[in-house]
């Protein structure tokens, strides 16, 4: 990607650790997407072995220079306007001011980082003046297998940026319709083996709560593979997730007795309801914990969902 001496090139990494897909990662961030308009997004499922839970997110952002003395004075004046409104503090801020490449770059500090970041999910922000903070060379990088453009999408005007998050998004009335997620802990089986219990217990529901059924995969600290399916948009009424998590829980045909009571999360566009199901005996194969969550994908999609 080739930018100009005088930009101002910053790349913003956010953890969204309750999205439980990209879609919800991407719904989260889309405001700030919208008014950021960054030249490139990316999200991918946090590392089950890290620290990072959720999905992570990084915002390729072009800012204009602001004049000053010294290019790392300019740097600061032109990156702390942004940093304050994603929450980061002008002071944790650190400027090198290398005659061959100006950047900075600021990190939360350790009782932010660990709640994930700002209340907008950032962490950590790189800047640079005139070049991508993350390559090294800007004049030898075309061949690097590991040139993290190759993985970026969209890469092109801002205007092609949030067109394409909105496409991924499958239109804004996603954000309305009725979804239902569904995860489950699996004793027993290796992550491939989890997957095919996730889209057997997802077959059970499909009939009754309509939808797609993309399959993640994640590992617990304990071992046990854990997976996720989001069914939607349903095409049920929107106001009533609570008929869609009985129709599901009807479906699972699951033992009655490890069921939870239903809990109800947030009021209005936000409001989602939740009901978890426990194996009484733990078997040595097989689902231990199904938890399902119905709302619309605004709720789902929001912090703590």
């Amino acid at each position: 990607m080739l930018f100009e001496p005088t930009d101002v090139v910053v790349r913003i990494a956010l953890n969204l650790v309750d999205a439980g897909s990209a879609d919800a990662a991407m719904a989260a961030c889309r405001p700030l997407v919208a008014e950021l308009a960054p030249r490139a997004v990316e999200f991918e499922a946090a590392d089950p072995a890290g620290l990072r839970r959720g999905f992570l997110g990084e915002l390729l952002v072009v800012l204009p220079s602001v004049p000053a003395a010294a290019p790392g004075e300019s740097l600061r004046r032109s990156v702390e306007p942004l940093m304050r409104r994603l929450g980061l503090r002008p002071e944790w801020l650190a400027v090198d001011d290398d005659p061959s490449r100006t950047g900075a770059d600021a990190h939360a500090p350790d009782p932010v980082w660990e709640r994930g970041g700002t209340e907008y999910g950032v962490y950590s922000l790189y800047a640079r003046i005139g070049g991508d903070p993350f390559e090294t060379d800007p004049d030898d990088g075309a061949d690097d297998e590991d040139d993290p453009d190759d993985e970026w999408l969209p890469v092109g005007s801002p205007e092609e940026a949030v067109d394409a998050v909105q496409e991924l998004l499958a239109h804004q009335e996603h954000q309305e319709a009725l979804f239902l997620s569904l995860t489950c802990e699996v004793a027993g089986v290796d992550t491939a083996g989890a997957q095919a219990v996730a889209e057997e217990l997802a077959g059970r529901v499909r009939p009754a709560v309509p939808g797609r059924c993309p399959v993640q995969v994640g590992e617990q600290e304990g071992g046990r593979p854990v997976v996720g399916a989001l069914l939607g948009p349903t095409g049920l009424e929107a106001g009533a997730p609570e008929a869609a998590l009985g129709a599901a829980r009807a479906a699972l045909a699951l033992p009655e007795a490890g069921w939870d009571a239903p809990q109800v999360t947030g009021s209005g566009a936000a409001r989602y309801v939740s009901v978890v199901w426990r194996a009484t005996v733990p078997p040595e194969r097989g689902p231990v914990r199904v938890a399902l969550h119905a709302g619309t994908g605004r709720a789902l999609a929001r912090p703590g969902a």
